[in-house]
């Protein structure tokens, strides 16, 4: 009985104190990776409905009808985005981004709901929404794409990734904060 105790005073102080993780894969198109999270949340890498790469998503389950906790509190909100790993991302003259990915999160529905309730709202105010992500974004990650092998295409948006190695870093916030 004193173990479990000692146990769950460690898994007590771990929650409060929050979560990094860092782990790493490797996918071949149309594959999906998965890695679960601590307060219900899973980290995701989702073939996108193009085929042509994957998806960066946190949320309660790697599913398409799943809440997006990561889109929601990472701008920008239109045009090109961190979260997607697109394969002429990757090409040398098509250097949109790095082949490190820093996005935020929310850690509950009701928080990326409310974001959303702003994002609808018209006029939008772009201050309001970029406070609230900013407020209520706590969860903070990192992948950092180390190889992407990608077949071109005509026009270059239609590259496809065909395999991607790579490594992350997610920072979950403790149970004490909201």
């Amino acid at each position: 009985m004193r173990k479990l105790g000692a146990a769950l005073l460690i898994l007590a102080a771990w929650s409060a104190r929050g979560q990094t993780l860092e782990f790493s894969g490797e996918l071949r198109a149309g594959e999906t990776y998965s890695r679960k999270l601590s307060r219900g949340l899973v980290f995701c890498l989702t073939p996108n409905a193009e085929e042509v790469g994957w998806g960066i998503l946190v949320s309660t389950k790697c599913l398409p009808d799943a809440p997006d906790f990561t889109a929601i509190a990472t701008p920008p909100y239109h045009g090109p985005h961190p979260l997607q790993l697109i394969g002429f991302h990757f090409l040398p003259e098509t250097k949109l981004f790095s082949n490190v990915r820093e996005f935020r999160f929310v850690l509950r529905d009701k928080d990326a709901r409310r974001i959303g309730e702003l994002l609808n709202q018209r006029p939008q105010d772009a201050a309001r929404v970029l406070d609230l992500a900013e407020r209520l974004g706590k969860g903070r990650g990192e992948v950092e794409i180390l190889e992407a092998d990608a077949v071109r295409g005509e026009p270059l948006y239609n590259t496809k990734l065909l395999r991607i190695r790579f490594r992350a870093k997610l920072t979950i916030p403790g149970r004490g904060e909201p």
